[in-house]
């Protein structure tokens, strides 16, 4: 006979401890975001869980949820987090929520870097001229080539307005995640694009083919059918942030604290899921020596 499942769903454990797991993550200084993904999680799986009436050994419940593996893997974190709330901080006996001891690791956050991106940013270009009304095209080249130069988030870009530029000294105030902002250098070229953009729109750098003010997404929809158009339809805007910051890691004067205050990144660590060691850097420094 299997192990039934020995678990009482939390949407009807009494008390149910909820209240008391949000501040213990509090606590531990997880941010409101993961928070409220962690009971959204737990409560998706407890519902789950009631829908069997408990007739499924824990193990066969699991695996038998039609969720995505991205979703599975992240309730599966909220559930081990429950659990060593209810063990280590309330003392309670350990249930059986049937998540197994090892989870599948995260996929790569980010995508490859693109090939040849300076042929692609002339010919996306290129298709957004061709493509878009005046505003609308003009705004979106430029963004690509914000995208390009500074290897800033899409939402970065979004939230670039003509106050956070110093014209006198060609540099960007960008303001990242967590509130957190930093200021970027801006090229001649990229700074007269900017400038070309002012003529066009003294309100909001990125206008739309009606005269409407985009937002990061109003942008990135823009790109990707500039993107389909010519003939690249996996593009993502995050690639062109990929690109560059790998750029900048395989450079052979790379300092990590000018990385560190180029990409925002809170932790150096970070740098792992953009930097991919290059062969002909590491050729070069086998030579050198």
């Amino acid at each position: 006979m299997p192990k039934l499942l020995t678990l009482i769903p939390i949407s009807v454990t009494k008390p149910n401890h909820f209240d008391e797991f949000v501040l213990h993550l509090r606590q531990l200084g997880r941010s409101e975001k993961t928070i409220t993904e962690y009971v959204r999680y737990l409560k998706n799986y407890s519902a789950y869980l009631n829908g069997f009436g408990f007739a499924l050994p824990s193990r066969a419940a699991w695996l038998q949820w039609q969720v995505s593996p991205q979703q599975k893997r992240l309730a599966g974190y909220a559930v081990r987090a429950y659990q060593e709330f209810l063990a280590q901080i309330l003392g309670e006996p350990e249930r059986d929520f049937g998540v197994p001891k090892r989870l599948p690791p995260p996929p790569h956050p980010n995508p490859q870097p693109l090939d040849h991106p300076d042929q692609l940013v002339r010919r996306l270009s290129m298709t957004a001229k061709q493509t878009l009304t005046h505003d609308a095209g003009l705004s979106v080249r430029v963004f690509i080539h914000a995208l390009r130069e500074l290897g800033i988030r899409r939402s970065e870009a979004g939230g670039i307005g003509w106050n956070d530029i110093n014209w006198r000294e060609r540099s960007i105030l960008i303001r990242g995640k967590g509130g957190k902002s930093r200021t970027l250098p801006l090229s001649r070229k990229l700074c007269k694009r900017f400038a070309l953009l002012r003529r066009r729109s003294v309100i909001n750098p990125w206008i739309g083919g009606r005269g409407q003010v985009l937002n990061a997404k109003g942008l990135a929809d823009l790109l990707k059918k500039v993107a389909v158009h010519a003939g690249v339809p996996t593009l993502k805007c995050h690639a062109f942030r990929t690109t560059r910051l790998t750029e900048i890691g395989n450079s052979l004067n790379f300092n990590p604290l000018l990385y560190q205050a180029f990409s925002g990144h809170a932790d150096l660590s970070t740098a792992r899921y953009y930097v991919r060691p290059a062969l002909e850097r590491m050729r070069t420094m086998l030579n050198c020596r």
